[in-house]
């Protein structure tokens, strides 16, 4: 919770660490330049909110300093604030379906959609910024017909991206630090001198700033991850520590109700730990399977997935088609012990 203003200058942010809620309270000092007094990380909203200032410093609490909260990853910042499942997509030029279907799956869902650009050699020549998180707004689609193209207010179906052409919409949070100029960019003639593809792919005073544009195969070009955070309202959380072991290891839980459920196995941040400690610590390779308990006795396989990344944070989503029921689970953990 936050509340701008509080008399006594303490306030407190939630924050997700390796999968547990925690309060994180902090006073309302904040780093500035002594010159300018300008602030060094970041600064209030143009209506002088504060609320990104303090998440930021929570963060960096949780971290050790400002210093440690370099880089990291989209899926880290989105499973922190939400402790929601994460999905990670890695992208290449001929992921185009892959890439597609996540988009609009996670629109249709409301889901918050990040990405993160690659290599970018030139930055200033590209108009992308070098291994940089961007948001994801959503994808239109445009026909191609004689003399030009028509937009589609419906996705069409199905999609045949030899007759359509994907527009991906995203947002730089860093909003005065790129200049994109290449096809559907407002720097673009074809846009320029159409006022209806220009309102139709989203440009006017309000996203003036850090929105930009471009075809689905200009994305894979620049862009090399996608992460979606399948947040909803009403979610539960339930969550244990663990300390694994060379064996595998077995947890017993009930399901009171049938649903979607998602099972998730955080790792420690090695940022987190000190730097005598670092050098000693390694993320694992983990393999979760879940068994439901018969009536009979028996165990009756569910779901199971194992990871070949070392990540600090792996997350099993079971398709909503797969329900669960209620009834006694088990879930067997195995980690690649060193």
């Amino acid at each position: 919770y936050l509340r701008e203003g509080a008399r006594a200058g303490l306030y407190c942010v939630f924050l997700c660490v390796s999968g547990v809620w925690n309060e994180i309270l902090l006073d309302d000092y904040f780093p500035v330049y002594p010159e300018s007094g300008k602030f060094i990380f970041c600064r209030p909203t143009a209506k002088g909110k504060c609320w990104p200032l303090f998440i930021e410093k929570a963060w960096a609490r949780v971290m050790g300093g400002y210093c440690n909260t370099v880089a990291g990853t989209c899926m880290e910042a989105l499973h922190t604030v939400t402790n929601s499942p994460t999905r990670n997509y890695k992208l290449s030029i001929n992921k185009q379906a892959e890439c597609l279907g996540a988009i609009l799956n996670a629109e249709g869902r409301r889901y918050p959609i990040t990405c993160s650009s690659g290599d970018i050699a030139d930055e200033q020549k590209v108009g992308i910024l070098h291994a940089h998180a961007y948001t994801v707004v959503g994808a239109s689609f445009l026909e191609v017909v004689e003399g030009g193209f028509k937009p589609l207010k419906n996705r069409p179906n199905p999609i045949d991206l030899n007759k359509y052409i994907c527009i991906v919409k995203l947002r730089n949070p860093w909003a005065d630090r790129d200049n994109w100029a290449g096809h559907w960019s407002l720097s673009d003639p074809c846009v320029l001198r159409d006022p209806a593809l220009m309102s139709f792919l989203g440009y006017n005073e309000r996203t003036k700033k850090g929105y930009l544009c471009m075809d689905l195969f200009k994305f894979l070009e620049h862009f090399i991850e996608l992460d979606v955070v399948e947040y909803e309202d009403g979610y539960k959380f339930s969550s244990i520590n663990v300390l694994s072991t060379a064996h595998p290891s077995i947890y017993k839980f009930e399901v009171t109700s049938t649903g979607k459920y998602t099972v998730s196995f955080s790792q420690i941040n090695p940022r987190i730990l000190s730097a005598e400690l670092q050098p000693t610590y390694v993320l694992s390779r983990i393999c979760m399977t879940v068994f439901r308990k018969k009536s009979n006795g028996d165990a009756e396989y569910v779901c199971g997935q194992a990871s070949n990344r070392l990540t600090t944070l792996t997350s099993f989503v079971v398709d909503e088609g797969s329900k669960w029921r209620p009834g006694e689970y088990f879930l067997v953990l195995v980690t690649n012990w060193k």
